[in-house]
């Protein structure tokens, strides 16, 4: 079966809705390799400007490129960036399959997949849609005779079909439901005719929701990839290629420092050529020492010897307002004793974080990170026995403090500043509402650009995990201590720990926190 992949290039989105756009380019060019590792037959639709990025920079395998959007894209405001991918669909001719920039396959398609009518990544069952609904509802002067029949017909929960992969083998109701979602941007010209700031969120229903309500007014059987509501947990990178072999992070993800780096740290230990020529590339078009704190993962040139690790969560900004009770917070009981525990707890926590900055920061020949994952990754490619019986322990080049409370705040807040008061204020105050627990937050030296990451683990298996693998534990072995740990309730939530632990160590060794006992210091 025919792939399809949708790119244009735009200056001032070229993020892509990823953290910095080297990782959109990585991202692309991940996706585009592991598609071609399974299929001879892989077209890109794009623009002059993604041509010239993707083909004649970068040099990525598509068979086929059809350079065909420009004029399409001027017609339509820039958020609208579903367009794109409507016009792809319209233009095909042949059954096809397309896949988003942002879908990793580690394994062919299942065959018996590939003769459905119609194929869709997953089935998206949620109250997300609803805004956006009542808003075309109340603004909207033309709705698809396929919405208005199942909002009255069919009284079912909210759901869509996610366009991770769409496509299929029935051409003619394909290109009508392009035809379809094209009509019903156009006749609400007037709408788009005025600034929205929700515009950008207005594609899901234009291509998604729309999609799925043709399908079932018409009748026609959808298949999908994967389980309703597959995206609804985080992309594990650490468990590919072996454990999982689809991996599609949504639009946060896109956001998360970790998920950026698992993508940058799989191209570059798969395919280190293109990754050289992304990290060219970007450092000539993108960064410059002074515009970014990614600067030295993407450099051409060594980056200086020792650079000082900056904390990445503007933590001081943070944590000066914990302690004070904000305004309008709700009276908490025992205030005073319950704040002088959180204060005592919080300046262990800065104190502590505070010596090992200066350790880290004063490294001047740290290791070199590709051996470092090299090394966890040739750990995660063994299969589940052999993996059993590796012994590891926690990395010396980490550092694990235990808290009563979370001071940790979501390391994508620092990228996204308009944000920050607003996710602050509520971060704190749930923070100063929460009741004392066993909290352990792990910092970790990212060597790649000297910054650190930190980590808060708070549910149990986590907390136990973590104070198992103090001591070298072969991955079996530390199992049986967390059986021990949990007494006699543990076969009644046996499945679910087996599951939350093994994910938990597979991370923990592929962000190399936990290591080989023979390599637990830096080299």
């Amino acid at each position: 079966m025919k792939l399809v992949q949708t790119f244009w290039y735009s200056p001032d989105r070229p993020t892509g809705g990823w953290l910095h756009p080297a990782y959109n380019l990585m991202s692309w060019a991940l996706s585009c390799l592991q598609l071609r590792q399974f299929y001879d037959n892989v077209t890109l639709i794009t623009d002059e400007a993604g041509k010239t990025l993707l083909i004649d920079e970068l040099g990525l395998p598509y068979t086929d490129v059809q350079v065909v959007l420009d004029d399409v894209l001027a017609q339509y405001p820039k958020p609208l960036w579903v367009v794109s991918k409507l016009y792809a669909y319209a233009l095909q001719q042949e059954p096809f399959l397309h896949v988003d920039g942002d879908v990793f396959l580690y394994e062919p398609l299942p065959t018996d997949l590939l003769t459905a009518p119609l194929l869709a990544q997953n089935e998206e069952i949620s109250d997300y849609y609803l805004p956006y609904l009542t808003e075309m509802d109340r603004a909207f002067s033309f709705v698809p005779p396929a919405i208005r029949w199942r909002q009255t017909t069919l009284h079912q929960p909210i759901s869509a079909a996610n366009a991770g992969i769409l496509g299929g083998n029935d051409v003619a109701f394909l290109r009508v439901y392009a035809e379809a979602a094209f009509d019903f941007i156009e006749q609400n010209r007037a709408y788009f005719s005025t600034p929205q700031p929700q515009l950008n969120n207005f594609n899901i229903l234009f291509e998604q929701y729309l999609f799925s309500s043709m399908a079932a007014y018409h009748n026609v059987p959808v298949r999908y990839v994967q389980s309703p509501n597959f995206q609804l947990e985080r992309p594990c990178f650490e468990d590919a290629p072996r454990f999982q072999t689809y991996l599609h992070p949504i639009a946060p993800e896109k956001k998360v420092y970790q998920t950026c780096q698992h993508v940058a740290r799989r191209l570059q230990l798969d395919y280190p050529d293109y990754y050289r020529r992304i990290s060219t590339l970007s450092n000539r078009r993108f960064v410059s020492p002074a515009q970014s704190p990614l600067y030295p993962l993407f450099a051409s040139s060594p980056a200086p010897s020792a650079p000082p690790i900056s904390w990445t969560l503007n933590g001081q900004r943070y944590l000066q307002q914990l302690i004070p009770v904000l305004p309008d917070a709700s009276p908490l009981p025992d205030l005073p004793d319950v704040a002088a525990l959180q204060a005592s707890d919080q300046a262990t926590y800065i104190d502590e974080r505070e010596h090992y900055r200066q350790h880290m920061a004063a490294q001047t020949n740290p290791p070199d990170a590709v051996t470092l994952d090299r090394r966890a990754d040739a750990c995660l490619r063994a299969d589940l026995t052999d993996f059993d019986r590796q012994r590891f322990v926690l990395s010396d080049d980490i550092l694990v403090i235990d808290c009563q409370w979370n001071w940790a705040l979501p390391i994508e807040l620092v990228f996204l500043p308009d944000a920050f008061d607003e996710h602050v204020s509520h971060q704190a105050r749930h923070l100063l509402e929460a009741e004392p627990k066993s909290v352990k937050i792990c910092i970790e030296p990212d060597w790649d650009t000297r910054m650190l990451v930190e980590t808060p683990y708070e549910d149990i298996v986590d907390v136990a995990t973590l104070e198992v693998f103090n001591e070298p534990h072969t991955v079996a072995e530390a199992f049986g201590q967390l059986r021990a740990f949990f007494g006699p309730d543990f076969p009644e939530y046996e499945s679910k720990i087996t599951k939350r632990f093994r994910r938990l160590v597979r991370q923990l060794v592929a962000r190399r926190c936990l290591v080989p006992v023979e390599h637990t210091a830096t080299p």
